[in-house]
């Protein structure tokens, strides 16, 4: 691997191409041609490996919104958050934290657990039903959450 020099052309380990800025596949002759990794060169960081920068582009494309065509239009107005949101109903929700509002109340009797929202208190009820209804099917385990089955599950691997 070699580290980043200017604007000249540097050659990775494996088979991308710095040039004139950018990031290319060395099969790629030359700049633009669609269906290549084309960066600007002020998202590389210099003297890290290129898989790295890789692993890291990946991580920041997951954090852009699933449908780009779809604007959060939803605000939230309290001091020092600004979270959007694309639904009304989701922004409500968010607001709870801020609010501290539960409006889901478990009904058995000498219970005084509270949510934000309705599906926290679906999963509340399963305490009191005993209700388990995530199966694993490597080991015929029950679980109440499909994410404790998730994580049970990795142990089969």
């Amino acid at each position: 691997m070699m580290t980043l020099k200017g604007d000249h052309m540097t050659t990775f380990a494996d088979d991308h191409t710095l040039y004139g800025g950018h990031m290319m596949p060395h099969q790629s002759p030359s700049l633009p041609y669609p269906g290549f990794l084309y960066l600007s060169s002020s998202h590389l960081i210099q003297g890290q490996s290129l898989e790295k920068q890789k692993s890291n582009i990946k991580t920041q494309s997951r954090q852009f919104q699933k449908n780009p065509g779809t604007l959060k239009t939803y605000t939230c107005t309290y001091q020092d958050c600004g979270k959007s949101y694309t639904k009304p109903s989701h922004l409500r929700i968010h607001e709870r934290k801020h609010t501290g509002e539960k409006p889901y109340k478990c009904n058995v009797k000498g219970c005084t657990w509270k949510f934000p929202r309705s599906d926290e208190l679906n999963r509340h009820k399963r305490r009191h039903s005993g209700e388990r209804p995530y199966l694993c099917t490597k080991c015929n385990r029950n679980f109440a959450r499909s994410d404790h089955l998730k994580q049970h599950q990795r142990i089969h691997r």
